[in-house]
C-alpha cells in the first residue's frame, strides 16, 4: 500500500503531461494566439510537478531513505508555479475588471485566509530549520499568490461551453495547492487519515488536470474540422 500510494501521484501527474502534450501540439503557439500561450503555461507547469513528483519518489524506492525537506524534488515543485502563474495572469488579463466586485473579493479573502490561518497554525506549532521554514513559507507564498488569481476566475469564467476545460484543469490545480497547504498543517499533528486526505486531494488534482486537458483536445479537435 506504502508503494501503490508512493506511485499514484507521479502516476497521475505523467496523465495528465501525456494529454497536455496532445493538447498543446494540437495547437500552434503564438504570441497573437492568448490562449494558445495560457495552454502551454499550464503544460510547462504539469512538466515541472511531473518532475517534481517522480525526484520525491526516487528517494524512498530507490535509495530506501525517506525524502528530506527541502530537496531537488522542491525545486521542481516550485519552478512548476513561474508558468502557472503566467498562464493565469495572460488568461484573466482582459476581465481583469470583473475581479474588483465584492463577490470575487469576499470569496478570495476568505481562501486566504484559510490558507494562511492553516499557514500560520504549523510554523507557530513546531520549531523548523531556517531552511525548512524558508522553503515552507515560499510554497505558502505562492499558492496563496496562485489562488487569490485562480479562485475568481473560476468564478468569473464559470459560464460558456467554452471555458470548461479551462474551469477543470483550475480547479485540479486549487485541490493539488490545497493539499500541500493540508500536508503542512499535518505535518505538524501526526495522525495518518489527515495525511491520506492531503494525498486524496492531491491525486484528485492531477485526475482533474487531466480531463482538463483532455477536454481542451476534444475542443481543439472540433475547431479543426
Amino acid at each position: 500500500m506504502a508503494t501503490i500510494s508512493n506511485l499514484l501521484p507521479p502516476t497521475l501527474a505523467f496523465a495528465a503531461l501525456a494529454l497536455a502534450i496532445g493538447a498543446v501540439t494540437r495547437e500552434k503557439i503564438s504570441r497573437n494566439d492568448r490562449m494558445s500561450i495560457v495552454w502551454f503555461c499550464f503544460a510547462l507547469g504539469i512538466l515541472s510537478w511531473f518532475l517534481a513528483e517522480v525526484v520525491w519518489d526516487l528517494y524512498p524506492l530507490y535509495l530506501g531513505i525517506q525524502t528530506p525537506f527541502p530537496s531537488i524534488a522542491d525545486v521542481f515543485g516550485i519552478a512548476g508555479y513561474i508558468p502557472a502563474i503566467a498562464g493565469l495572469l495572460v488568461l484573466i488579463w482582459p476581465f481583469r475588471s470583473e475581479f474588483y466586485s465584492k463577490k470575487i473579493v469576499a470569496v478570495s479573502l476568505l481562501a486566504l485566509v484559510a490558507v494562511l490561518s492553516l499557514a500560520a497554525f504549523s510554523v507557530l506549532h513546531e520549531q523548523f530549520a531556517l531552511d525548512v521554514l524558508a522553503v515552507g513559507l515560499i510554497y505558502v507564498a505562492l499558492d496563496v499568490l496562485v489562488l487569490s488569481i485562480a479562485v475568481p476566475a473560476l468564478i468569473v469564467l464559470r459560464e460558456g461551453s467554452f471555458w470548461k476545460p479551462f474551469l477543470v484543469l483550475t480547479s485540479g490545480i486549487v485541490l493539488a495547492l490545497f493539499s500541500h497547504t493540508v500536508s503542512t498543517w499535518v505535518s505538524t499533528l501526526g495522525p495518518y487519515y489527515l495525511d491520506q486526505l492531503s494525498e486524496l486531494l492531491l491525486n484528485f488534482g492531477y485526475i482533474l488536470a487531466t480531463i482538463g486537458f483532455y477536454m481542451r483536445m476534444v475542443q481543439l479537435s472540433k475547431k479543426l474540422l
